[in-house]
């Protein structure tokens, strides 16, 4: 048997050769399209085919490596919002669980309703907070 044909080692000798397995987080990849490269991600946590991969097509570069980096700067910029809102909302549940008698689901819930309806102004000073005891944080841990 040729090596190209021959199961890679990390897989199983019962799978069919060449059997790409993709991880269970998205992965941001590059489509070629005509003369250029799309920036591609790829969900594969949702079930639809069709909602698998989410593509850029207005966001077209010249090289796959470009495609690639603009693909990987979007995930890493919706995991830092993710990040950002989650650290928000668990300052205001923590007073809220605190003050309370809230269940922490409860209490979540109760936060987010609270912060979409504070002025800009307060939500600016919260995040300052919480960024300076989310730094102060970082370096005790390092």
């Amino acid at each position: 048997m040729p090596d190209a044909l021959r199961p890679h080692p990390a897989y199983g000798a019962d799978e069919p050769a060449g059997l790409c397995r993709l991880p269970a987080r998205p992965l941001p990849l590059a489509q070629p399209i005509g003369s250029g490269w799309m920036p591609v991600i790829y969900h594969p946590a949702r079930i639809a085919e069709y909602l698998r991969f989410e593509r850029f097509p207005r966001k077209a570069k010249a090289t796959g490596e470009e495609a690639l980096a603009y693909a990987a700067r979007v995930l890493w910029w919706r995991n830092r919002r993710e990040r950002e809102k989650r650290r928000r909302l668990e300052i205001l549940q923590g007073n809220l669980l605190r003050q309370t008698k809230l269940s922490p689901g409860e209490a979540m819930a109760v936060a987010e309703r609270v912060w979409r309806r504070w002025p800009a102004e307060k939500r600016r000073k919260i995040e300052a907070l919480s960024s300076a005891h989310y730094a102060a944080w970082l370096e005790a841990a390092e």
